[in-house]
């Protein structure tokens, strides 16, 4: 265990002490690195591609085993408690983050039938809520119930598991991006992963001339690529013109297709989403072949196509023409990423808080090292 991990390990034994009484030989701890997409984080909508990496960073939850069915899972950086029983776990609620929790449990109940539920306390590494990854929560979730019933996980189980929380509870019928992301984990790897053909290339750069600056801003950061919402409805209504059933992956063909018959508002998720998919296609190749000034610039054009926030896209200009930044991304809802030359990392961080500044957007402090520093 890492003197990190070791550090949440305690935090987390601070704050359940204060709420439940245990044995702390008997306290386990699991935890899950924090997952990253560069390009086509909504693309598995769509049966696209996707490229992301992992951070040596972690969320963790710090658990016993019930000597009952229920659960019961405090937040570190929440108020509240949640609660629930593997006798009637109920059925998900739109939005609601916590059907996490109950399709987790929900599908190992059916599979293997488990009789314990756990008590523990989830902690995240920002202590703003925004930054959450919902799938992770699954993940710890799965792995805890797992040891609290003896069932033996691999992680290729672990994988197939969230599949089936998010297909047969969540009805999503989309792969898991972060757990397949988490799952091929890996130090200066970048998993590409090509859902039309179930397939999956990790790419690690040898060169070691480059790093990833992670700004985690607390913010929600204007772009439409966030809209899960509009992705799937776009996908509803190009699926529906195309009479397709089987679930095959939407086509550019598909799109130039039907895009005339397309409602304006969906256009601009639509140019995004097979735009990216190019995108996404482009930087892996360069970054299989270790060209860091092509794969920063296809990161930057990304950036630039996921919001048409003017004050958004003058931040993005001004951070990618700061000297030795080869490109500059925007992931998830709060996250800007910084891809930089190694040798400049500190140079470049001495101009980021004073670029920052003129934007209103907060920085949360941190770092890490497995190639990446983070604010």
């Amino acid at each position: 265990m890492t003197n990190e991990l070791k550090e949440i390990r305690q935090q987390l034994l601070d704050h359940f002490e204060k709420r439940e009484e245990f044995d702390e030989s008997e306290i386990k701890t699991v935890s899950c690195p924090y997952p990253l997409t560069l390009l086509g984080s909504h693309n598995n909508l769509f049966g696209g591609n996707s490229l992301s990496f992992t951070l040596d960073i972690y969320s963790s939850l710090l658990f016993n085993t019930s000597d009952d069915a229920g659960i019961k899972i405090y937040v570190k950086e929440l108020p509240g408690i949640f609660k629930v029983s593997l006798n009637n776990i109920g059925v998900p609620v739109r939005g609601d983050w916590l059907n996490y929790i109950k399709g987790s449990a929900f599908i190992l109940k059916e599979k293997y039938d488990i009789k314990h539920g756990i008590t523990g306390v989830l902690s995240f590494p920002f202590s703003n809520f925004i930054n959450y990854k919902p799938t992770v929560i699954q993940q710890l979730l799965i792995l805890a119930l797992c040891y609290a019933n003896k069932i033996k996980i691999s992680p290729a189980d672990l994988q197939l598991l969230c599949e089936e929380v998010d297909s047969e509870y969540l009805n999503n019928d989309f792969m898991n991006l972060d757990s397949i992301t988490i799952k091929h984990s890996k130090s200066n790897t970048l998993q590409f992963v090509d859902y039309d053909r179930s397939k999956m290339r990790l790419h690690t750069n040898s060169g070691g001339k480059c790093k990833f600056i992670v700004i985690s801003t607390g913010d929600i950061l204007p772009s439409f690529y966030s809209d899960s919402e509009q992705f799937i409805k776009l996908k509803t209504l190009l699926e529906m013109m195309a009479g397709n059933k089987n679930g095959q992956a939407l086509t550019l063909d598909n799109y130039r297709d039907f895009r005339p018959r397309l409602p304006e508002e969906l256009l601009v998720i639509g140019d995004f989403y097979f735009s990216e998919a190019e995108r996404t296609e482009q930087a892996s190749h360069h970054w299989k072949n270790n060209n860091l000034t092509e794969f920063g610039n296809t990161l930057f054009e990304s950036a630039l196509s996921r919001t048409d926030d003017n004050n958004l896209k003058s931040l993005i200009e001004n951070l990618n023409s700061i000297d030795g930044v080869y490109g500059t991304q925007i992931s998830s809802n709060s996250e800007i990423i910084i891809f930089s030359n190694i040798f400049l990392v500190e140079k470049i961080k001495e101009q980021l808080r004073d670029i920052f500044k003129d934007y209103d957007i907060n920085i949360s402090s941190g770092e890490l090292s497995n190639g990446t520093v983070f604010f």
